[in-house]
């Protein structure tokens, strides 16, 4: 899954520039906190 997140942000910042993939980045951080608030069995 973090591969493809990868991939998914890299596409994100060669199409659309650096803005879109930070705020990308910032929605992933914000998702990996609430997983971490609250676990969820791999």
């Amino acid at each position: 899954m973090a591969s493809g997140i990868r991939q998914i942000g890299i596409g994100v910042l060669f199409s659309s520039g650096w803005h879109h993939f930070l705020y990308s980045v910032i929605i992933f951080v914000k998702f990996a906190i609430l997983t971490t608030d609250f676990p969820i069995g791999h």
